[in-house]
């Protein structure tokens, strides 16, 4: 265990060094002469979200397309978009931060998929204490709300959440709490509900939290693409046999999780240094990996909630900026 913590700090600390020393572009094919394509794939510190990457890397997916897909945990997420065709050829990202790097202008292109909410098994929750007096969302006016980031995707679907009951979002507080410290943070009152993920939803939800009964992602659809895959515009055109590829061994890696639960607890545990016991209560919690299937529906609605919540500017047209991002 020592050992692979160690790794993952270095392999971190690696990533921020690469980061801040890169300034250059790279958005050559990186084809060796046996037809391996080499990609250097940016993600953010190891989750269960990357479950599906992790799998593809393992199960050895990336090689039977003649991929090298070499692997890097970035800490801070919101940094790869600027990265991608210097330091990084691919990157993972979230909603907001892919969208919001494309609409100031940076060249990226959507290339895959990746996480999709599914509605009997929804990958946000937000839950109360112990016989807290805030047991719907409807009671949460004054309420103290720890959310992962203050300007994120959870936010801003929690403010949409609160609008949809009548409920002002200026009302409440948000306040940054990581999410392996939300339990704790809401079991000792720092804050009165959180909008947490697993496995710590069902870590708090064990001491006894109460759940709210909502599904923040519903907000964009029942079964919201919460993730997706971006490459450099002009590296994306370059290689899109690769990136086809790519997306398959990524989807191959999902259908292997479902096959096969428990080698795949194991290797999540290996990859993020959970322990078993924890890793065990994402039975029914693990998230629908999906990297080929995916359209203009899965970002547009996105950009509309970004522009409510002043994330994104308002006179961005949601459907040009979509369709330019998909390189349609």
């Amino acid at each position: 265990m020592r050992a692979r913590r160690t790794s993952m700090v270095l392999t971190a600390l690696t990533a921020v060094a690469a980061l801040l020393a890169g300034c250059g572009s790279d958005t050559s094919s990186s084809a060796a002469a046996d037809g391996t394509t080499r990609i250097r794939l940016a993600t953010t510190s190891p989750t269960v979200t990357l479950l599906a990457i992790y799998a593809a890397d393992q199960q050895g997916f990336f090689k039977d397309h003649k991929l090298d897909v070499q692997i890097t945990s970035v800490p801070d997420a919101t940094t790869i978009p600027a990265a991608i065709g210097k330091q990084f050829d691919v990157g993972w990202t979230v909603q907001p931060i892919g969208i919001n790097a494309a609409a100031s202008g940076v060249p990226l292109t959507i290339v895959g998929g990746g996480e999709r909410n599914q509605p009997d098994n929804q990958q946000l929750f937000l839950l109360s204490a112990k016989g807290s007096k805030y047991r719907t969302v409807a009671d949460l006016a004054g309420a103290k709300i720890g959310s992962a980031t203050l300007a994120g995707a959870n936010t801003m679907l929690v403010k949409a959440t609160l609008d949809k009951a009548g409920v002002d979002p200026g009302s409440v507080q948000f306040v940054q709490v990581a999410f392996s410290d939300m339990p704790d943070q809401l079991a000792a009152g720092a804050v009165d509900v959180i909008a947490v993920s697993p496995p710590n939803s069902q870590v708090a939800l064990d001491a006894g939290a109460q759940d709210l009964g909502v599904s923040p992602y519903n907000i964009i659809s029942r079964t919201a693409l919460t993730t997706f895959m971006m490459a450099n515009t002009e590296w994306a055109k370059k290689n899109a046999t690769a990136l086809q590829g790519m997306r398959e061994a990524l989807d191959e890696g999902g259908e292997w999780i479902n096959a096969h639960p428990a080698a795949a607890k194991t290797l999540l545990s290996e990859r993020t240094g959970m322990d078993a016991a924890t890793v065990d209560k994402l039975a029914l919690q693990l998230p629908h990996y999906t990297y080929r299937d995916y359209d203009a529906s899965d970002f547009v609605p996105w950009v509309e909630l970004m522009k409510t919540y002043g994330t994104l500017d308002k006179d961005v047209d949601a459907k040009q900026l979509i369709t330019k991002m998909l390189g349609q």
